[in-house]
């Protein structure tokens, strides 16, 4: 029975527009004190608008009428605009995975970074172990007790669309250039010099300078990543990043998809598919690249209001309404069961009482009076049924969060909603609040601003006034609007409507804290309701595997403090320091929430000082290099098989300062975010460092691009595993960059050995048979191909470049996957002038060893001694893909 297992909200978070920043964590008090944030639209987008060609529906109470838009004065003026944001810099996301988002997933997933920090549901550093045994930092995700049951749900009216917009805009632009240009010099063709034209031909000239100018500065190109972008991924690309792996999905309801979305959530939880849900929502149809032709469309219909005064425009429940204003936002909740919060020794913010979703299947655009009352009561008279309430004690103790969009009287959502009020309370609904969040922040659309203050009055006692109200309209009659401030509210009923019919309800009740005393609305966060401390510390060490967690917020994200210095596995003088008791642990993580001055005490959206740049799902641990040296025993001189045939299996020793390993590594670094003591030379770039396929080819790319190297199409990835593989690549295509011969070194003794210094760390063998790989010759000074490589790598991956050991396979350890590393070999062509090679597979580069070797090879002119030739890379581990991985890079 649904009583058996209560539904709460433990977190929830808004982005908001009108702000200095979307997603300041001021937002939620601003909007509670009902500060405005719509504004002006910039007269160049309303011109575009105009261009629309827009013919507009006029409602008036007799009907309606149609008129076309001629005058700039016509078009909408106001609109709800977000302001600044930068989930790379703000919130810690990789810039390439950045680049394959659109913003409204970026802007899903930061306010579900926001919601869960709110939540006091923090994040923990995942370590792998990588091929040699050792263990890397893999990525900040929801601790292994949380993932399974963590189900995601992202809601979006129009997701994806302004990336589709932004990429018509741009390949329209580039288009009509060049049809300008083969216009232009066709008519210039035709115009002579003499008789008075002159003047004209030398206009024409200029005329096609210019346009050929900007086509060169600003040629269309097509976004390899346009599905990803146009897909609506919110749900999946959030559950990525924090490693939920329980139910996900999106759902489309129009302007009420978040209050379905919790409805939706509620239904998993107590169908036991899972224990907490995600919700995220967010739409922003006010962008440069959307407003006006979304705009339009909101015109078109008759439903937006042209005027140029917000006090005029936004007035809901107000006779004067006559059209709605244009917004955006995200929004974000964390529902949970009890069972789960109370494990975790937290205090939820409010119950789900009782949720309803439906479709009136009536209109369009207008709502259904009757079916609206319906659902209402069926909400109702199920939370009646399940929780012991009754509707006419609670009517003075609750808030209707309206759904009113002050669009025209007739058949807009005013009527709908007091009816349904009416019907349901009867004299009891003039006792009920009436709150309403469009009059300062426009129509979000499908990111319910609503559902979010819903839970926050609750949890501060705090009720927006209503925007504008000056004049009752007789046909609703005298309403119990707010005029702003605290009230007495422990219910909170939202209605969420959309286009479509799309109708959903929910009935949330508060949660009294320990003493009845609500928190001020600049001083929410979980901290103030951990209720059972002991529970708290029990989960806290339970979920980070250490007596001393602490807690910290990085770039929003409430995170555990990692602790541990990676080690070999099963090292028995590998050790962990700790830091504080479990007790102080929660301490520190209420001291570290609040805004003072130390790193993990800065406000969520504020820059720690002393933290550098976050990296993807990487994050540097401090002195691996010194555990390394401690946990390594001296290795005593090997004997090896002075056989030339031989030689070419291993990476020749290299004195201290070898510039193509350093740039290598500080590539690989930039790639992946390791720590560049951590890159152990014969760590695989894919299965230890997480460098995918296109992480990969981005890397050989960039190392092609900075020593010179001509494209080899014959070349594959896989051939180069680990970082000592592509150094060797380096060296083989520029062996003029090494200052002396390789020194010879054989796998497989086959006559007396002779004693000689121990070589450079093996290399990790590619997961394919018989590829050509050597790793990269000696030098006495500085290999600049390996530092070049090396400087790529950290650039495409973003791991530090004393974490990129040149054996690492740049997919499975690294991250690369095909296509990065198809963008790092063109780079890499790029910057050694080395020629295409159609031949060339990505596969048989697997590690940046192959990559610095495939410099040389192509560059032999880069090194001072000849390098040699690669011999064939033993099978160690399944190959990643059965067939070459071809890339038009190479």
């Amino acid at each position: 029975a649904p009583a058996a297992k209560p539904v709460v909200i433990t977190g929830a978070a808004l982005g908001l527009p009108g702000t200095d920043h979307i997603f300041d964590d001021a937002n939620i008090a601003r909007l509670l004190r009902g500060e405005q944030f719509i504004e002006a639209i910039p007269v160049r987008l309303r011109q575009l608008m105009l261009e629309k060609h827009i013919t507009r529906l006029v409602k008036t109470e007799n009907g309606g009428s149609f008129e076309t838009i001629t005058d700039v004065s016509d078009v909408i003026k106001l609109a709800g605009r977000g302001g600044t944001f930068d989930l790379e810099n703000e919130f810690g996301i990789s810039s390439d995975r950045n680049a394959a988002l659109d913003r409204v997933t970026q802007l899903a997933i930061a306010v579900g970074i926001d919601a869960l920090r709110d939540a006091g549901i923090p994040l923990v550093l995942r370590y792998k172990t990588t091929s040699k045994g050792t263990k890397l930092p893999d990525r900040w995700a929801l601790p292994d007790s949380l993932r399974d049951d963590t189900g995601v749900i992202f809601a979006s009216a129009f997701p994806g669309l302004n990336s589709l917009a932004d990429e018509m805009t741009r390949y329209a632009v580039d288009r009509a250039r060049r049809e300008q240009v083969t216009a232009l010099q066709s008519l210039r063709a035709r115009v002579t010099e003499s008789n008075g034209e002159l003047i004209v031909a030398q206009e024409i000239d200029h005329r096609i300078e210019e346009l050929c100018d900007a086509i060169q500065k600003e040629p269309y190109v097509f976004d390899r990543r346009f599905l990803f972008r146009v897909l609506s991924m919110g749900h999946s690309q959030f559950a990525e990043y924090i490693g939920a792996r329980g139910p996900n999905t999106a759902i489309n309801a129009a302007c009420a998809s978040t209050t379905q979305a919790v409805a939706l959530a509620e239904d998993w939880i107590r169908a036991g598919r899972c224990n907490r849900v995600v919700v995220v929502a967010a739409d922003d149809i006010t962008t440069d690249s959307l407003i006006d032709w979304m705009g339009a469309g909101f015109l078109a219909s008759g439903a937006a209001a042209t005027d140029d005064s917000v006090e005029k425009a936004a007035v809901p429940f107000d006779r004067r309404r006559h059209g709605m204003i244009i917004g955006m936002g995200a929004a974000g909740l964390v529902v949970e069961s009890s069972e789960a919060a109370r494990e975790r020794g937290l205090q939820p913010i409010c119950e789900v009482l009782s949720a309803v979703t439906a479709n009136s299947a009536s209109h369009g655009t207008r709502l259904d009076v009757q079916h609206i009352s319906q659902i209402m009561e069926d909400l109702v008279s199920k939370a009646e049924t399940h929780s012991g309430i009754d509707r006419h004690q609670i009517a003075p103790h609750t808030v209707f969060v309206s759904h009113e969009t002050y669009t025209p009287a007739r058949g807009g959502s005013a009527a709908a909603e007091i009816h349904a009020l009416r019907k349901v309370f009867g004299k009891s609904a003039d006792q009920i609040v009436i709150a309403n969040t469009k009059g300062f922040t426009g129509h979000a659309m499908g990111a319910g601003v609503e559902d979010v203050l819903a839970v926050k009055a609750l949890e501060t006692g705090l009720v927006p006034p209503v925007a504008n109200f000056k004049e009752v309209d007789p046909e609703l009659g005298e309403l119990n609007l707010s005029k702003g401030g605290v009230y007495p509210i422990e219910y909170a009923l939202r209605l969420g409507a959309g286009f479509g019919s799309q109708i959903s309800m929910t009935l949330i009740r508060w949660i009294p804290t320990k003493n009845g005393v609500r928190a001020k609305a600049n001083a929410l966060g979980h901290t103030y309701r951990i209720a059972d401390q002991t529970a708290w510390n029990d989960w806290l060490i339970r979920i980070s595997a250490s007596p001393n967690a602490e807690l910290e917020v990085v770039h929003h994200t409430l995170r555990v403090r990692d602790q541990n210095a990676p080690v070999k596995v099963g090292d028995p003088e590998a050790t962990t320091t700790h830091v504080g008791t479990a007790s102080q642990a929660v301490q520190s993580s209420e001291a570290r929430l609040q805004p003072a001055a130390t790193v993990a005490n800065m406000p969520a959206n504020a820059e720690p000082p002393a933290e550098p740049k976050p990296v993807t799902l990487r994050a540097a641990v401090a002195k691996q290099a010194e555990v390394k040296a401690a946990t390594t025993p001296q290795q005593p001189p090997k004997a090896v098989e002075p056989t030339v045939a031989k030689q070419e299996n291993r990476v020749p020793p290299t004195t201290s300062a070898d510039p193509v390993k350093e740039r290598i590594i500080a590539l690989v670094v930039q790639k992946t975010g390791y720590p560049a003591d951590m890159l152990d030379l014969d760590l695989d770039l894919e299965a230890d460092l997480g460098v995918d396929t296109v992480k990969q080819a981005e890397m050989f790319a960039a190392i092609r691009e900075i020593y010179n190297i001509p494209r080899d199409e014959n070349r594959k990835l896989r051939d180069y595993p680990t970082l000592a593989h592509v150094i060797r690549f380096v060296y083989d295509k520029r062996p003029d960059l090494a200052a002396t011969p390789p020194v010879a070194a054989a796998v497989t003794p086959t006559a007396p050995a002779t004693t000689v210094p121990d070589p450079a760390p093996a290399v990790i063998s590619a997961p394919v048979a018989a590829v050509a790989v050597a790793p990269a010759p000696p030098v006495q000074a500085e290999d600049a191909v390996k530092e070049r490589i090396l400087a790529l790598t950290v650039e495409k991956t973003g791991y530090p470049k004393d974490m990129l050991d040149l054996d690492l396979d740049l997919e499975a350890d690294l991250g690369v996957d095909t296509v990065k590393q198809a963008e790092m070999f063109a780079a890499i062509r790029e910057i050694y002038n080395i020629p295409r090679d159609e031949n060339r597979k990505l596969r048989d580069y697997p590690t940046l060893a192959h990559v610095i070797r495939f410099v040389y090879e192509k560059r032999p002119d880069l090194a001072p001694g000849a390098a040699p030739k690669p011999s064939p890379v033993a099978e160690s581990k399944p190959e990643i893909s059965g067939e070459p991985i071809p890339s038009p890079l190479w």
